[in-house]
């Protein structure tokens, strides 16, 4: 008896510190989001391409979004880098970031406009499903 009862007890602590873990890693997730969105206000719109690659649904593809904004942002300045870097610590959270819904994520030329436009788009989506999760 004295056996099942450590045995369960030890599950219990297992399966609470396993939710611990998720929501501190939802917490940061959430911190890495704001800091981006406040970064993207200091990026150099002076020294940007005309066309820039984006997908065309925020919604449906997060994990090709993030992967096509972390490749546009690191060809660009040294500012666009720093924000590439913190978007690729997003995807070390795989388990809590939303997954593709649609096997067709392809993307687009557009201008850098719309491309900051669906990046911004794409961070408060993601930070709202992560909350409501």
């Amino acid at each position: 008896m004295l056996v099942q009862v450590v045995a369960l007890l030890g599950l219990g602590v297992l399966g609470s510190s396993a939710q611990l873990q998720e929501e501190h890693s939802r917490t940061l997730v959430g911190l890495i989001i704001r800091e981006l969105l406040q970064d993207m206000k200091k990026l150099n719109l002076s020294a940007v391409p005309s066309l820039v690659t984006v997908n065309a649904t925020v919604e449906r593809c997060m994990h090709s979004h993030l992967k096509t904004f972390v490749s546009t942002l690191t060809a660009l300045d040294i500012h666009s880098k720093f924000i590439a870097r913190k978007l690729t610590r997003l995807n070390t959270y795989k388990n809590i970031l939303p997954k593709d819904l649609d096997q067709e994520c392809e993307t687009a030329q557009v201008t850098w406009d719309d491309f900051l436009d669906t990046l911004d788009r794409f961070l408060r989506l993601l930070s709202e499903k992560i909350q409501n999760a």
